[in-house]
């Protein structure tokens, strides 16, 4: 039984030593595969590197040789370049040396002929003396006598002469530039239509009936001093029939009022409380009518980028007056005109309208500061750019103008608010004005007569030819101007006209 076991054992332990030896065998087999696979990749992986390299080191060499003939094309564009500046450099010695031998051989010249002046001047000295002293001995007048009143003759006949080239001169330059500017604002004025203003200070609404001014009037007036405290305007009831008249200069109040009123009428209460409602509604509606007035301006001239604040107040020059001039209608006029100079002058079309659109704007903000100021100040605000604010600010001539979008803006201006039929002026006005302008013209000496024309922009001075010599009536004429541009703070332009005329008249005798 021993024996058996033992005998198994041994046998397993046979078995088992077998199976590891034959594992041992299939390990070793797999390791010479494995070492042969890794020999063949490794040989394989070699050779492809040095391919590779070999390729790489290839593509380095003809870099390497393109980049030596780039810089070698190089070099060689820099010699050439260098004997070029070299040879230019020499020719250009070459003229100096020639510019200075000619130089030197013009001061040798020049030298001698002012030796040669000096000669001829000091016998020319010479000869004045002798002439004079015979001039004197034969006149019996000192030499000094004589030297003065020859000096006196050459003045006189140097004045006479510089005031005949200086008239034509000027005269000349004068009309050219009349021509030119004559050109371009005609081919403006032409351009674009018109209309005539006739606003006023007051307006007429409807009343349904008689009764209708006693309730609008209230108890003791209570009605009529609501309603004219709420909208700051005046409201005139007097025997006109089935109407009533608002009375104001501020536009938008006057507006406002009418609306209110209107509203008033169709509802039928009259009371303080409903007066102050109306009131509301009416500067709600009022100032959504001035934005919508103030879009279309704008989109008059597709400017897009304009903020809300300056599209709201522009649309409010819609119920301002200058001079009875509707101050929206100009300042669309003023842009429609601007834009046609500044097309003839090849300037920033875009540019000039915007600024001749916003010049006015300042009038319809409550400033304590001129218009002009106050509008600037409010484009500033509105970041516009500094071409617009100088313009706005300039347009009056508060501020010295900053470019040409200046000027275009004050022509426009003057050329909307001084074509006949734009504005009205107050007769007394104009005969103060007319009176001022002949008193300045009667204030110098030699003033025979003096006249204004043309509706205050012209004034004709007459000259006593006795009193004021030909060679002076141009410095006559513009000691008036200068007069008249120090007396008038304002940008239409008053013609001066100077009239100096002699006559000769002669009867002969009967036969």
């Amino acid at each position: 039984m021993d024996f058996d076991s033992n005998f198994i054992i041994e046998l397993a332990l046979g078995v088992l030593a077998a199976v590891l030896a034959a594992e041992c065998i299939i390990l070793f087999v797999k390791y010479l595969n494995y070492k042969s696979k890794m020999e063949a990749k490794f040989a394989s992986f070699k050779k492809e590197e040095a391919v590779k390299t070999q390729k790489r080191f290839d593509d380095i060499e003809i870099t390497l040789r393109e980049r030596s003939l780039v810089l070698k094309t190089e070099y060689d564009e820099l010699m050439t370049s260098a004997r070029k500046l070299n040879q230019e450099a020499e020719n250009k010695s070459i003229r100096i040396s020639e510019q200075l031998k000619e130089y030197e051989n013009a001061k040798k010249h020049c030298e001698q002929e002012r030796l040669r002046f000096q000669s001829k001047a000091e016998l020319c000295d010479k000869a004045s003396q002798e002439y004079t002293l015979s001039l004197a001995k034969l006149s019996g007048l000192d030499k000094s006598k004589i030297e003065e009143l020859a000096k006196e003759s050459l003045i006189k006949d140097a004045k006479k002469s510089l005031a005949f080239y200086a008239d034509n001169f000027f005269k000349n330059s004068e009309e050219e530039i009349k021509h030119k500017a004559k050109k371009y604002l005609l081919c403006a004025m032409q351009t674009l239509a018109t209309q005539e203003t006739i606003d006023s200070t007051t307006c007429l609404v409807k009343i349904p009936s008689e009764a209708m001014k006693g309730r609008l009037i209230g108890k003791d007036g209570r009605n009529i001093r609501s309603f004219e405290n709420a909208t700051g305007t005046n409201l005139i009831i007097d025997e006109t029939p089935d109407s009533v008249m608002i009375s104001c200069f501020n536009p938008i109040r006057r507006e406002i009022a009418a609306l209110a009123l209107e509203k008033l009428l169709n509802d039928g209460r009259v009371n303080p409380s409903t007066i102050e409602e109306r009131v509301i509604d009416a500067q709600a509606e009022i100032e959504k009518v001035a934005l919508e007035k103030g879009l279309e301006a704008l989109h008059i001239f597709n400017i897009t980028d304009a903020s809300p604040e300056i599209a709201e107040n522009l649309g409010k020059l819609y119920f301002h007056l200058s001079l009875n001039q509707n101050t929206l209608t100009h300042a669309i006029e003023c842009a429609h005109l601007a834009s046609m100079i500044a097309s003839e002058l090849n300037l920033n079309v875009a540019q000039a309208t915007r600024a001749a659109l916003f010049h006015d704007i300042g009038k319809a903000l409550d400033s304590d500061s001129s218009h002009a100021v106050a509008g600037a100040r409010f484009l500033e605000h509105c970041k516009e750019a500094p071409e617009i604010i100088n313009a706005a600010e300039s347009h009056h001539e508060e501020t010295k103008p900053t470019s040409l979008i200046s000027a275009i803006v004050q022509i426009a201006d003057s050329m909307s608010s001084s074509r006949p039929g734009a504005r009205m002026e107050a007769s007394d006005a104009y005969f103060k004005r007319a009176k001022l302008l002949e008193d300045i013209a009667f204030s110098f000496d030699g003033i025979a007569d003096a006249y204004v024309i043309q509706a205050g922009r012209e004034i004709r001075v007459i000259l006593s030819p006795e009193a004021i010599s030909e060679s002076l009536f141009i410095e006559t004429a513009a000691k008036i101007k200068d007069r008249i541009s120090e007396a008038f703070n304002e940008v239409g332009a008053v013609k001066v006209t100077v009239i100096r005329e002699q006559r000769w008249s002669d009867t002969s005798k009967s036969i």
